[in-house]
């Protein structure tokens, strides 16, 4: 969910005001490097993902609600450094889980938006860098001595963030935490 909240004056009243979008499924791709020591990992990773918002951003007060005409773009890469327990309830066996936690900064690009046809609510573009945090778990199977398939599930917050009104009276977009889920799956090489 793509959720934030404003106000306006008008008359000397303010009136506040929220947003709501639906992100979609999106691309994402990373890239690690790290160490292994016994059952331990750590490793830091870059990751890169870009989606939009599925269906127009809905923007509502208390008496009226009106839809965005674009669907504006999300990107962020995402620096982070993980922490992972592998769990071999037998070392024999092929297939074994695996948990981690990781923290970092993610650079957040979201594209110029315009809330309503009348063009009164035209947030500038946003950058910028915002910590960020993961929990993971998933499975990894030895294909051979140095290479590993995984699959694993991540779920992934960022903070929250503001984005500038380019009309005044407006105050600027405050945007809740983006909170996402991710589903991967990739070779690993041990070297």
């Amino acid at each position: 969910n793509f959720k934030g909240k404003s106000s306006e004056e008008i008359f000397g009243v303010n009136y506040p005001w929220g947003i709501h979008g639906e992100l979609r499924n999106g691309a994402t791709y990373e890239l690690a490097i790290g160490k292994k020591l016994n059952r331990w990992r750590v490793e830091g990773a870059i990751n890169k993902s870009k989606t939009n918002l599925q269906d127009p951003i809905r923007s509502s007060n208390n008496w009226s609600w009106v839809t965005a005409p674009q669907r504006p773009n999300l990107e962020m890469t995402s620096y982070m450094l993980n922490l992972y327990r592998d769990i071999k309830f037998n070392p024999s066996h092929k297939l074994s889980p695996y948990i981690g936690v990781g923290a970092g900064l993610s650079n957040v690009k979201f594209d110029e938006s315009e809330y309503n046809q009348s063009s009164r609510y035209k947030y500038e573009e946003f950058s910028g860098n915002l910590f960020s945090y993961n929990f993971k778990g998933g499975f990894n199977y030895q294909l051979s001595k140095r290479y590993s398939m995984f699959t694993e599930a991540s779920f992934n917050k960022i903070n929250s963030f503001k984005i500038n009104n380019k009309f005044s009276g407006v105050e600027p977009l405050e945007v809740d935490p983006l909170k996402y889920t991710n589903i991967m799956t990739g070779i690993r090489l041990d070297f």
